[in-house]
């Protein structure tokens, strides 16, 4: 899945603010699509905090109700403890007023990557 598709870099919002490219130092995500299969990898490039943001699904592939899955998360590998999104875990899609879909990741931690999928 994340060797084929089109990919897309995704926007995100921090703390309510509209969607927008990526800010530096701040949460970002892209997306692999591949007909009706969306695999968003997310990661938080702060070195030294957590990090939190909203991001951006294909509203279509995604519709109300949907979830994706966690199949990959770089800090439970390593053996972090108080990993949060664990392998295994759900995120809903949500829908912003304007109809975009998007997920909710909060509290990655440093330097750390997921992968989800809305097709587990």
């Amino acid at each position: 899945m994340l060797r084929s598709g089109r990919q897309y870099l995704r926007q995100v919002s921090v703390f309510g603010d509209t969607f927008g490219a990526a800010r530096p130092g701040e949460l970002f995500g892209w997306s692999r699509i591949l007909v009706d299969e969306e695999a968003l990898c997310a990661v938080n490039p702060n070195g030294l905090a957590s990090r939190g943001a909203d991001v951006l699904v294909d509203a279509q592939l995604n519709p109300p109700g949907s979830e994706f899955t966690v199949i990959m998360n770089s800090a439970e590998a390593a053996g972090a403890v108080g990993a949060t999104h664990l392998v295994g875990s759900q995120v809903p899609v949500r829908r912003a007023a304007s109809g975009a879909a998007y997920v909710e990741i909060r509290d990655m931690g440093a330097s750390e990557a997921l992968v989800l999928v809305n097709r587990p």
